[in-house]
């Protein structure tokens, strides 16, 4: 069976998070949690901090409800055996709780985001809407922790979260405008833009953007490896050139980044799929090349 978990915390803010824990080990699928909040008291609303065009809450910022669903979720999935995956891991406070029960022996996996890696809670007065998502944002103290963890394996690897939405629809107000952000085309360029900062190795760049997410989606060493036998997917980068994102030039039909004028060093200027090159200097080169992959379950990590 597979049942659906609801926690819920009945204090000033409401929490609610579902997961799907796979009872059947056969099955090679992977429980995961993803964090959302509902705010429930207008009173709330009196504890502000600046943010245009409205106020936001400064809890809008804290991550104890996160933590508090992150710790629950452990505990379920230690208690029934399943293999349990954070999904887009924002608070720094969870890294323990994860680390523990990695050390325990118990196959709990965790992943992040680019924006919470690369933006903070201060850029909010700065970016707006445009970098709302769930798990919001948090402060430069969870950011360092996340890119400690990151390095030390801790959290496994960094996923996009693409959620676009159009740009009257982020034009609203912080309640109002929806979550998520355009993230498929920055994510790789501000992951190459932090081995040059020296927050990772490009070992460990490949690790967590190619080989750890095949290895947990079952398509190691096909995908996420250079080897033969493997696809031939690859990316050429000019690690010295540097660039500024433009959303305007973005391929997505949404013309909306929170990373809209910022400057990067490192810039992909190839991108080969199964030997096809698709991508050259920002521009897309021939038609759809997609292919639908199936895990190997022998593979697939557990």
């Amino acid at each position: 069976t597979t049942p659906t978990l609801c926690f819920r915390s009945h204090s000033r803010i409401s929490i609610s998070a579902r997961c799907t824990l796979s009872l059947t080990p056969s099955t090679h699928t992977a429980s995961s949690v993803h964090f959302t909040l509902t705010w429930c008291l207008p009173r709330i609303s009196s504890m502000c901090c600046p943010f245009a065009p409205k106020k936001a809450p400064r809890t809008y910022f804290d991550s104890g409800s996160e933590t508090v669903v992150i710790d629950t979720a452990i505990q379920i999935a230690e208690a029934t055996g399943a293999h349990l995956h954070i999904l887009h891991l924002a608070t720094g406070e969870g890294v323990p709780y994860i680390r523990r029960a990695q050390q325990e022996g118990y196959p709990i996996t965790a992943e992040t985001c680019p924006h919470y890696l690369t933006l903070t809670a201060e850029d909010y007065a700065r970016v707006g809407t445009a970098m709302k998502g769930y798990p919001p944002v948090r402060r430069k103290k969870d950011q360092d922790e996340l890119w400690a963890a990151l390095r030390e394996g801790v959290i496994a690897y960094v996923c996009s979260d693409h959620a676009p939405h159009s740009p009257e629809e982020k034009a609203k107000d912080l309640w109002s405008a929806p979550a998520g952000m355009v993230n498929i085309e920055t994510m790789v360029p501000l992951m190459i833009d932090a081995v040059n900062a020296g927050k990772l190795t490009w070992q460990e760049l490949v690790r967590v953007l190619s080989a750890e997410p095949a290895k947990m989606y079952g398509l190691y060493p096909h995908k996420g490896a250079i080897q033969v036998g493997a696809d031939a997917d690859i990316v050429l980068v000019d690690p010295e050139r540097k660039w500024t994102v433009d959303q305007e030039k973005l391929q997505s039909r949404t013309k909306l980044s929170a990373y809209h004028g910022m400057t990067l060093k490192g810039k992909i200027e190839r991108t080969i799929l199964r030997g096809h090159t698709v991508m050259n200097d920002g521009e897309i080169c021939g038609g759809a090349e997609g292919r639908f992959v199936r895990p190997d379950k022998e593979t697939e990590r557990l």
